[in-house]
């Protein structure tokens, strides 16, 4: 494995072969894809998974501004370029401050995190046990990694949302044109906000590559963590089909 970093990101690297490129979302960094590295290099891929700007020991520049989606897709594709990558397949805010690192990533890890929400806050009052796939020393990790940059730089992608959207208006009717599987467990909070399963149902429509839409029973957000074997073997036998 090769621990670098490259044009201001924290990458790691590991394995040969074709590329996979780990993108990971909030509060995660490139640990979050921990289950699925070893495996795909095992399988013969050559495996990058980067802390995206703000996380970890990749940089963060101030403003929300600087989070947008153009930004995002700016780093990854610098990233290939560095590594020579030539060929691609195509209220919050407030509450946060009132939590410590320890107590936030534990109820954002819990099991029990989604069945407290809409009032999510409700979420950080009582502190619970950490969920079988996540242990303590995998929690002191993400503490320490926070501990860099703070909260703030994370929250800004959101904080950004906005702006992505105009920057981006352009692309708003265009379709998806790479073949695609799509996975979410069925307790994740995000299948059930309003109309999420009636978009996940049209999915083809704006994705018309799309080979498979997967709900995993009693799932919840973190499925790559949470239920890695179905994970890894579902997208390994998808990239089997090309």
């Amino acid at each position: 494995m090769i621990n670098s970093q490259i044009r201001n990101s924290k990458i790691m690297v590991f394995g040969s072969g074709p590329v996979v490129l780990f993108v990971h979302g909030f509060p995660e960094g490139w640990f979050g894809w921990r289950k699925q590295i070893p495996v795909f290099a095992g399988a013969g891929f050559r495996t990058i998974a980067p802390d995206m700007r703000g996380y970890g020991d990749s940089s963060a520049p101030e403003g929300v501004n600087n989070y947008t989606y153009l930004h995002i897709v700016g780093d990854l594709i610098g990233l290939l370029d560095a590594l020579g990558v030539e060929k691609l397949p195509g209220e919050a805010e407030a509450r946060i401050d009132q939590v410590t690192y320890d107590g936030f990533f534990r109820h954002v890890f819990s099991d029990k995190f989604a069945t407290l929400l809409p009032d999510w806050s409700k979420a950080f009052e009582e502190k619970g046990p950490l969920p079988e796939w996540t242990s303590e020393e995998d929690l002191a990790y993400f503490i320490s990694e926070f501990r860099k940059h703070g909260l703030t730089p994370a929250i800004n992608y959101y904080r950004a949302l906005d702006l992505s959207w105009e920057l981006t208006a352009a692309w708003t009717n265009h379709k998806v044109m790479v073949p695609t599987i799509f996975m979410i467990g069925d307790h994740d909070l995000v299948y059930h906000f309003p109309n999420a399963k009636q978009d996940i149902e049209r999915m083809a429509e704006r994705v018309p590559l799309l080979k498979k839409i997967t709900v995993v029973e009693g799932a919840n957000h973190f499925l790559q963590l949470e239920r890695a074997d179905i994970v890894n073997d579902h997208i390994l036998q998808f990239f089997k089909s090309f």
